[in-house]
């Protein structure tokens, strides 16, 4: 069998495997309950060094523009009002980018960021944000600190300078 052919059946029995598994989910996942919900503006880091780990950190829709990058250092959701929706305009998402109206956006621009989140503790969920304005990873981890649990899903990550994640 040509190479060609091989990687084509294998790259179509992936994307059948993942469109089941999300099917079978639901199509989609439930946004979780606040415990705690920010507006454009609150400190997304105070909100994260006060938390408890499982709390859900809910963003209302506008721009957050963070001081320095943000460390998520607890075992915390942090969750936009587009949690659970599927961004892929190819999914039939109607999300669109840059609306402040619908979208929590996290951005680096106003701060000059080298990147916006890092991620350093286990069990991390981002869920339906949209990230962006950075010159370097828009989400990493620490290079010298193994985690587990992290979920990064229904986000629109813009890439800038860097890679968009690099866990």
């Amino acid at each position: 069998m040509n190479s060609k052919l091989s990687k084509w059946l294998i790259l179509s029995a992936l994307l059948v495997f993942l469109v089941a598994i999300f099917m079978a989910a639901g199509g989609h996942a439930a946004a979780a309950a606040c415990t705690v919900t920010l507006s454009p503006g609150d400190d997304i880091q105070t909100a994260i060094d006060a938390a408890a780990p499982g709390d859900v950190i809910c963003l209302d829709p506008g721009t957050y523009s963070p001081p320095a990058k943000i460390d998520i250092h607890q075992s915390v959701t942090l969750q936009g009002p587009q949690a659970g929706v599927d961004p892929r305009p190819g999914a039939g998402s109607g999300r669109l980018v840059g609306d402040t109206a619908t979208e929590a956006i996290i951005s680096g621009l106003a701060n000059n960021l080298s990147g916006i989140i890092v991620i350093t503790a286990d069990n991390v969920v981002l869920d339906g944000l949209e990230i962006t304005g950075s010159s370097g990873d828009m989400i990493d981890s620490e290079d010298f600190l193994a985690t587990a649990g992290t979920a990064i899903r229904y986000n629109i990550i813009h890439v800038s300078g860097d890679e968009g994640i690099q866990l």
